[in-house]
């Protein structure tokens, strides 16, 4: 038997892409760690970061559970 790939897998997986690169590109920087098994809905964890002084970024130990939730919307 084949196996299907399902479409909510597909924009699951695009929601949390998405939300790595905007943590990527935000401003102090946020430590993104996707969670890789599955845990209750928990994706990932985010890590605030600070700009010190010097202009060095530093991890601040604040950490949050993320569990993204994703939409597929058409741009027409």
């Amino acid at each position: 038997m084949s196996k299907t790939v399902l479409s909510s897998h597909i924009i699951g997986e695009r929601g949390v892409n998405a939300f790595a690169d905007y943590c990527n590109r935000h401003q102090p920087y946020i430590i993104w760690r996707e969670e890789t098994k599955n845990d209750f809905g928990v994706d990932g964890e985010v890590e605030l970061t600070e700009i010190t002084i010097d202009g060095k970024t530093k991890p601040t130990s604040q950490i949050l559970k993320v569990q993204v939730k994703s939409t597929q919307h058409d741009n027409s």
